[in-house]
């Protein structure tokens, strides 16, 4: 990165995260009960739904929720039912044919049943469309979201299968004539196959002429081939994963004990082109069978030509191919996958705005809020709890620049909202979480003392803490001595101190840090460097290694930062190296991603000699050669190399439009979020965010 004009000003922060999906939104719907409606039902119904990954299975034409019901007592939704992880659900509109899908009770009531379980569940939802029922999906995911953006963001991938993406050819030849079908061996086979179906009188999602039985509907103008109705049916998002399973069957045309070659007709109501014309990974999964039509000799032995076993066994037909065990399986295997991607990228973001502290899912791309702000405060400080089910913050007067009071809330999502507490505190400090248990210190530090703040809202106790050096009374008595709470793990022996003992001198710094357990007692201490109290102390994945940022004062005009890494089991201390000049240079944030690899962010002004050091938000990883920048809104290297730095590794978190002050950054500012590249706005006028902890076993 070439260096800038003086002058400028840090333009984000970049901080750890795990993130997916664009969205904002308002406080959204927490009990699946509100999900279930007539269209909506859960198979082997499971609770909670909270957490698990959602699966909803979307019938066909002429049909209804019944169509999936074989293998009888194993039917495909219950053996997905039986997943960890994940519960099942059907979407029935029969009592709506023969409409088309963008009818209301339809395509947009699937979109409205999407977006009600992504809320519940906490994650994307899964969509198996059978036939027309992957058309169905194709509205739905583009209706509006109820949480801001549109419903397909709230989706983790849809699987069709046999979907008419083109319409079906069989029905347009039943309709209009076969000469629609130009190759002349498939039309044989076609008016064969039309004059059997016209032998099968039953009409239901049992025999797999079915399609032919809505010719005079609107489905069934719908559907035609190439139709204008499929034309004008809302394109799918790009960005939306989309896989697909067809048949195609070999059909000869059997006279007798002679049979034809065999000629392909997709799974004989929808063509292959037109179940496999819209995909978006993974290469179309088709399934091949041969099968044989019995065609009438003219000598009056039969009205009609008489379908064969093979024909209407075949796994590959219409009917037959969503309940083909092999598929079944193929595509829970599949759903499984979707599942450790998502609960194993979980991340949740809690920010606070001027009004409200909110906190942003990944899982579902929403936000919801936790808690409104006093009038003539800001929020500061959010910490997770260690399970993530909690955060805490404090709120300071406008006026005075004092923390006044301190919460803590219940954010899970059956429960957010519901347990919001407070407690008064004189000028308390920083929060974090011991386990479940909030503790703060005041903000002087003076006593060697903590506070836990109960969960239920009861009053504070005091945690005196142990084991820490005397303090020289003669040197107290001119500079600061005492405790600052610096940060911590959510474990129970993951809190983290700043102790001076000998007086901290004009900038306030620390001798030592300190981990303390939850009664207090020191475990650890450590030499700290730095001549102001560490700043953005963060704990590494497996909890071994800290990171801070560390202010050096010497002169007016001799002043740098650096990075510090400590490793918390023998007391090790580095300082890697900036990636540029150090004076006039400000390390403003640090942080690891999953894999324990060391992260900074830092800026630069003018140096008091009046020479401008080079200037921008400036990205480095710690050990590494290089320089890293921001760059549209995103990270890269000098080559335009895409970074992605978080703590989980995926993605990162941006606060941009910040005012800078020393050596950290404050709000508001535009909270980005980002994956791969892809940039999403959460949420303007940001002033303080926070991700959850790391997922167990990352």
């Amino acid at each position: 990165m070439k260096p800038r004009a003086a002058g400028g000003v840090l333009a984000a922060l970049m901080l750890a995260a795990l993130v997916l999906a664009p969205g904002t939104g308002t406080p959204a719907r927490a009990d699946t009960s509100d999900c279930v409606t007539r269209s909506l039902k859960p198979i082997a119904e499971r609770q909670p739904v909270e957490g698990t990954v959602p699966v909803i299975f979307v019938h066909g034409i002429n049909s209804d929720a019944t169509t999936w019901d074989a293998p009888e007592d194993n039917t495909f939704p219950r053996q997905m039912a039986r997943q960890d992880g994940i519960t099942a659900w059907t979407f029935d509109y029969g009592f709506a044919n023969p409409e088309w899908v963008t009818d209301p009770r339809i395509g947009p009531a699937l979109g409205t049943a999407i977006d009600c379980l992504a809320e519940v569940s906490g994650h994307k939802v899964v969509l198996i469309g059978h036939s027309m029922g992957g058309l169905v999906s194709q509205v739905a995911v583009t209706e509006p979201a109820a949480g801001g953006g549109q419903v397909w963001q709230r989706v983790a991938e849809v699987i069709t299968i046999a979907t008419p993406y083109r319409g079906s050819l069989t029905l347009s030849a039943a309709q209009l004539g076969t000469h629609l079908v130009t190759n002349p061996k498939a039309r044989v086979v076609m008016e064969a196959l039309l004059a059997t179906c016209t032998g099968i009188t039953k009409v239901s999602d049992s025999n797999p002429c079915n399609i032919a039985s809505v010719l005079r509907g609107p489905q069934g103008t719908a559907l035609m081939y190439d139709s204008p109705e499929i034309a004008e049916l809302p394109p799918w998002p790009p960005e939306l994963p989309v896989r697909v399973f067809a048949g195609d069957i070999g059909l000869r045309v059997g006279v007798w004990f002679t049979d034809s070659e065999p000629v392909p007709v997709g799974d004989l109501a929808v063509t292959l082109d037109s179940a496999v014309a819209h995909h978006t990974i993974g290469e179309p999964r088709v399934l091949d069978c041969e099968a044989t039509l019995l065609q009438k000799l003219d000598v009056g032995l039969f009205e009609t030509p008489i379908p064969s076993k093979s024909l209407l066994t075949s796994p590959c037909n219409h009917l037959n191919i969503k309940t083909h065990q092999p598929l079944i399986t193929e595509i829970t295997e599949r759903v499984g996958e979707i599942r450790t991607e998502q609960q194993s990228h979980e991340g949740r973001l809690a920010y606070a705005t001027a009004n409200d502290v909110r906190v942003w899912e990944a899982r579902s791309g929403t936000s919801h809020a936790v808690a409104e702000l006093p009038d003539g405060h800001t929020a500061s400080g959010l910490a997770w709890s260690g399970s993530g089910s909690a955060i805490a913050w404090t709120t300071r007067s406008e006026k005075t620049g004092l923390a006044e009071r301190i919460y803590r809330a219940d954010v899970g999502t059956a429960t957010r909202g519901k347990s919001v507490q407070s407690w008064p505190c004189e000028s308390c400090g920083s929060v974090a979480f011991q386990g479940e248990l909030l503790i703060s210190a005041p903000e002087d530090g003076a006593a060697p003392l903590l506070r836990g703040y109960p969960a239920d809202g009861s009053p504070p106790r005091d945690i005196p803490v142990r084991g820490l050096p005397p303090q020289d009374p003669e040197l107290c008595e001119f500079t600061w001595c005492g405790v600052r709470l610096i940060g911590g793990t959510g474990s129970a022996d993951g809190i983290m101190l700043a102790h001076a003992s000998t007086g901290g001198g004009n900038f306030g710094g620390a001798d030592r840090l300190v981990r303390v357990g939850e009664d207090g007692t020191v475990l650890a201490q450590y030499d700290a460097v730095g001549t102001f109290v560490p700043d953005d102390l963060v704990f590494s994945p497996d909890g071994g290694t800290v990171a801070y940022t560390a202010f050096e004062h010497l002169s007016a005009c001799e002043e740098s930062t650096s990075v510090v890494l400590l490793d918390l089991e023998t007391g090790a201390v580095s300082t890697p190296d900036l990636p540029g000049p150090s004076e006039g240079t400000w390390v403003v944030s640090a942080w690891f991603d999953a894999t324990g690899t060391a992260f900074a962010a830092f800026a630069a002004t003018p140096t008091c000699a009046g020479e401008p050091a080079w200037e921008g938000t400036r990205i480095f990883r710690l050990g590494e050669d290089g320089d890293w920048g921001a760059a549209d809104g995103g990270l890269a290297e000098a080559t335009g190399e895409p970074l992605a730095i978080a703590q989980h590794a995926e993605a990162s978190a941006v606060l941009s439009g910040a005012r800078p002050e020393p050596f950290r950054v404050a709000g508001p500012g535009t909270l980005t979020v980002s994956h791969n590249g892809k940039q999403a706005t959460v949420a303007e006028g940001v002033t303080h965010f926070g991700w959850s902890p790391a997922p167990a076993g990352r």
